[in-house]
C-alpha cells in the first residue's frame, strides 16, 4: 500500500468525518470505527493489568501509568462519541433516521441494530445525500480506497486479536496465581491461629491465664472476628478477674450474633460478679425463653435464682429453683440454693412477725 494513500485513508476515516453528523457512512468506515473503539478498550485493559502486576513504588513509574491511563480514558470517550456519530451516518446510508440507534437502549435492540448496520447502503442518492465515496464493498474491494480500507481493517483486527490474547493470558495467569496465593495464605493463617488458640486452651487448663492471653491475642490478630477465639479470650479475662473486658468481648460477639448460646451463657457470670444482678437475670431469661433442647436449661434457672437471692426475691427464687429441680432433681447447686432460700424466707417471716429477727 502506498504510504501517501494510507495516510490519506486514515485522514478521511479518522479525522475528516470524526464528528460529522450529516451525510452518509459506508460499512467500511463503520467497521473501522468499531474496531478502533475495541482496540482502545483492550489496550486500556492491557495497561491496567500491567499496572496491577507492577510492584514498583517508583513515583515516576506510577506517574507514567497514570498519564497513560488518563490519555486512554479520554481517547476511549472520544471513540464512543465518534461511534455514536458514525452510527448516525451509517443509518443515513440506509435511508433511515440516525435516531433509530436509540433502540439499542431497549432489550434486544442491540441485536436489531447490528443487523441493520451491516446491510448494504441504498444505491445512489437518498434523502440524506449522495452515496459515500466507496459504496461499501469491503469483502471484494475494487477501488484503491476500498483496498486501503480493507488493509487498515486487517491490520487493526490482527493488532486487536494479539493484544486481546496477551491480555487474556496475563489476566488468567495473574488471577490464578492470586487465587492460589490467597488460598495458601488463608490456610496457613487458619492453621496458625488454630494452633495458637489450642496452646491458649492448654495454658488455661494449667491456670496460666496471662500466658494464655498472649497466645489468644496472637490468634485474634490473624482472625479478628473468629467468635470461638473471642469467647476464649473472654473466658481468660474472666479468670483474670477483668470482668468488664470479658463482658466487652462477649457483647461484641452478641452484636453480630444475638443468639450465640455460648456467649450468652458466659455473660451471666461476669455480670453477677460485678453485682449487675438484673442484667444477669435478663440474660438467663433470654436463654430460658429460647426453649432449646439442651441439657443445661436447669442450670440457667439455678443461675437466675442465684441473682434473685442477691436481690432478696426469695419467692421468685424458689419458683426458678423448683423448675430447675424438676428438670434435674439431684442438681446440688439448686438444692443448696433452695435450702438458703427457705432459710432466708423463714427469717423474713420472723422479722415481719416480731419486728426483728430473734437471736439464736
Amino acid at each position: 500500500m502506498n504510504s501517501v494513500v494510507m495516510v490519506n485513508s486514515f485522514y478521511k476515516l479518522f479525522i475528516q468525518n470524526l464528528f460529522a453528523t450529516k451525510g452518509r457512512a459506508n460499512r467500511g468506515e463503520y467497521i473501522l470505527r468499531l474496531l478502533t473503539m475495541f482496540f482502545v478498550g483492550y489496550f486500556g485493559e492491557f495497561i491496567i493489568e500491567i499496572n496491577h502486576t507492577n510492584d514498583s513504588n517508583n513515583v515516576w513509574i506510577v506517574l507514567f501509568f497514570l498519564v497513560i491511563l488518563t490519555l486512554i480514558f479520554f481517547l476511549l470517550v472520544l471513540c464512543v462519541i465518534a461511534m455514536f456519530l458514525v452510527t448516525h451516518r451509517r443509518l443515513h446510508d440506509l435511508n433511515a433516521s440516525g435516531w433509530w440507534q436509540l433502540i439499542t437502549f431497549i432489550p434486544l435492540g442491540q441485536i436489531l441494530m447490528i443487523g441493520f448496520i451491516f446491510f448494504k447502503g441504498t444505491p445512489g442518492p437518498n434523502r440524506y445525500g449522495p452515496p459515500p465515496e466507496n459504496n461499501d464493498n469491503i469483502v471484494y474491494p475494487s477501488t484503491t480506497y476500498e483496498k486501503d480500507n480493507a488493509s487498515i481493517i486487517t491490520v487493526l483486527c490482527l493488532v486487536a486479536i494479539i493484544l486481546f490474547t496477551i491480555w487474556q493470558f496475563i489476566y488468567v495467569k495473574n488471577h490464578a496465581l492470586s487465587e492460589m496465593a490467597l488460598e495458601d495464605s488463608t490456610k496457613k493463617e487458619s492453621k496458625d491461629s488454630s494452633l495458637l488458640a489450642k496452646k491458649a486452651s492448654e495454658l488455661m487448663d494449667n491456670k496460666q491465664n496471662k500466658e494464655a492471653l498472649e497466645y489468644i491475642n496472637q490468634a485474634l490478630e490473624l482472625e479478628p472476628k473468629n467468635s470461638v477465639f473471642l469467647i476464649k479470650k473472654s473466658e481468660i479475662l474472666y479468670n483474670l478477674k477483668d470482668y468488664n473486658e470479658s463482658i466487652k468481648y462477649l457483647n461484641f460477639i452478641l452484636k453480630e450474633d444475638p443468639y450465640n448460646m455460648q456467649a450468652l451463657g458466659n455473660l451471666i457470670a461476669p455480670l453477677y460478679r460485678l453485682g449487675r444482678y438484673q442484667e444477669s437475670i435478663g440474660v438467663c431469661d433470654k436463654l430460658i425463653s429460647l426453649k432449646l433442647p439442651i441439657s443445661n436449661n436447669h442450670m440457667f434457672h439455678a443461675l437466675k435464682a442465684r441473682s434473685l437471692y442477691k436481690l432478696e426475691e426469695y419467692e421468685e427464687m424458689l419458683v426458678s429453683l423448683d423448675i430447675a429441680l424438676s428438670m434435674k432433681p439431684d442438681y446440688k447447686p439448686a438444692l443448696a440454693l433452695k435450702s438458703k432460700a427457705l432459710s432466708a424466707l423463714e427469717g423474713t417471716k420472723r422479722t415481719n412477725r416480731f419486728g426483728k429477727e430473734p437471736k439464736t
